[in-house]
């Protein structure tokens, strides 16, 4: 799946698992924390560059995955480097980095558990059920996503400066210009990393300081949004920086150049041909 796709499944999952107790519903409750550490991991795995987000779905057999056609109709292809069924299937080649490394061990501890206690008879006890939460908090979920996870990060980022800009009137012009400026900026990033432009550990800080051949893929694939951007970045100059009039208008400009950004941004996808 796709790493958007992952982080909706999980944060389902961790819902879920929030509202079942672990002794008297154990087995559901012990599925969907699985569930959950799986989704995560795979989300970081696709955002660390490790694996490929792909439109297939896992099935239960390693590196064979259900695609849709041209029709619709789905069918069985087999497909390697994209989402794993369990941690080691399939095995992953090559390194991983370090807090996906912990988050692999964590989940390797939950898997001992899943035969004896959910399709055997072992007791579930106090202590099953303290090993299976201490893993799924040594994995931190949350902080494997906020490290690896920057699509989402900078949606989230930009999402937030935009409630707070609703607090400001344009007659606070220069916050509104730096606001749309952050805002901006991490749509940009988003818009990258869903590009697959940038990796998740390598962010632009302004578009301005982009230049050889990365403006120039941006330039093709998303020129509204680099142009939008080199507007926001020009009136910084004058407006926050200077005291030139007009602050006003160009505060409700900047607003315009944002929504045009988001729009973009969420609208972006990886240029090859999707299968």
């Amino acid at each position: 799946m796709r790493t958007e796709a992952h982080i909706k499944k999980f944060k389902r999952f961790e819902r879920g698992r929030a509202r079942l107790d672990p002794h008297a519903d154990f087995e559901l409750w012990y599925w969907m924390t699985l569930n959950a550490g799986t989704a995560i991991i795979n989300a970081a795995l696709h955002a660390a560059g490790v694996t490929r987000a792909h439109d297939s779905f896992a099935t239960q057999i390693p590196n064979v995955y259900s695609v849709a056609g041209p029709d619709g109709a789905r069918h069985l292809e087999y497909i390697f480097g994209v989402d794993i069924i369990h941690v080691g299937m399939p095995k992953i080649e090559g390194p991983v980095p370090p807090a996906i490394a912990t988050a692999f061990f964590a989940m390797e501890i939950i898997e001992e558990f899943r035969d004896p206690c959910v399709r055997e008879d072992r007791p579930i006890t106090d202590e099953v059920i303290r090993a299976c939460s201490e893993a799924y908090e040594m994995r931190d979920c949350r902080q494997v996503m906020c490290r690896n996870m920057s699509p989402e990060l900078h949606r989230m980022k930009a999402q937030r400066i935009e409630t707070s800009m609703q607090k400001l009137s344009d007659l606070d012009h220069e916050a509104v210009i730096e606001g749309s400026m952050l805002a901006g900026s991490h749509w940009l990033n988003f818009a990258c990393h869903r590009m697959e432009l940038t990796g998740p550990g390598t962010d632009v800080m302004h578009a301005e300081y982009l230049g050889g051949a990365q403006r120039v893929e941006i330039s093709l694939r998303a020129p509204e949004l680099l142009h939008a951007m080199d507007e926001i970045e020009a009136y910084r100059a004058g407006y926050v920086r200077g005291d030139l009039d007009g602050g006003e208008q160009v505060a409700a400009r900047c607003r315009s150049l944002l929504e045009d950004i988001r729009r973009v941004a969420l609208a972006a996808a990886p240029l090859r041909a999707r299968s």
